[in-house]
């Protein structure tokens, strides 16, 4: 029975968050806290705590939705005094994490390839690498929209869920969401339902984008002043150089 009990709380970080294993857990016993199970008879309860936050790390990892984990801080060569300036701002971010909301940063900048989308994955890779474990979840936002409306999953299921509720959501290249047509109403709801969300729950959100915040081409013109309002001035920083994507 103990091997068994100690087995469960190890491979903590299976499911999608600690709440819901734990309510599993103790469904199946009745009258039961979880306090008795971390602190029963022959368990350290420092190392079950441990196990639990080394299950949620690599359960937060496997569901980031990171594509290149090569995309790191330390791989960050900035070419440009302003693409070291958004490095610096990345890692204050993770260096004072958490810091709800105003861990939010808006990468952009007109240039084709400086690394915004690096920058962005590094944020999120630094997160999941902190002592604690927290939840990340990184999108191409077309890739988000795209899934919607093809019904791999809809505005309530937990992929959607986790959207809104996730320490840290990155949202790369938002402006290139293609939201003409009979699609735009539907689109702009379903954006400001994700950016309202984070903002009532203090939640950080990193975005990138080749788009302005205001004026001619801008974010505001695209998608309206209701979710640019939700990415106030403040987080944003300019990331400007030549195309890491360039054959030498």
């Amino acid at each position: 029975m103990q091997r068994q009990r100690t087995g469960e709380l190890i491979r903590l970080g299976d499911g999608p968050s600690l709440e819901v294993l734990k309510r599993s857990i103790l469904a199946r016993r009745p009258g039961r806290t979880w306090e008795d199970l971390i602190t029963g008879p022959g368990l350290d309860p420092e190392q079950v705590r441990s196990a639990i936050r080394e299950g949620l790390k690599q359960n937060y990892r496997a569901l980031s939705g990171i594509e290149n984990w090569a995309m790191t801080l330390t791989a960050y060569k900035p070419k440009t005094p302003a693409e070291s300036a958004a490095a610096e701002v990345i890692r204050q971010r993770v260096q004072s994490w958490p810091k709800g909301r105003e861990g939010s940063i808006v990468l952009w900048g007109e240039d084709n390839g400086p690394g915004k989308t690096h920058l962005g994955v590094a944020y999120a890779i630094a997160v999941l690498d902190l002592p604690r474990p927290y939840s990340v979840r990184w999108w191409r936002a077309a890739d988000l929209f795209h899934g919607l409306e093809l019904g791999r999953f809809d505005e309530e299921s937990p992929v959607m869920e986790e959207t809104r509720q996730c320490r840290l959501l990155v949202l790369d290249d938002l402006d290139k969401l293609n939201l003409s047509g009979n699609r735009q109403q539907w689109g702009l709801e379903t954006l400001y339902r994700i950016v309202d969300a984070r903002d009532h729950r203090d939640l950080a959100t990193c975005v990138t984008t080749q788009l302005p915040r205001e004026g001619r081409g801008s974010l505001r013109e695209m998608f309206g002043r209701a979710i640019t309002d939700r990415l106030p001035a403040h987080w944003w920083t300019r990331v400007a150089g030549p195309s890491g994507r360039a054959k030498t």
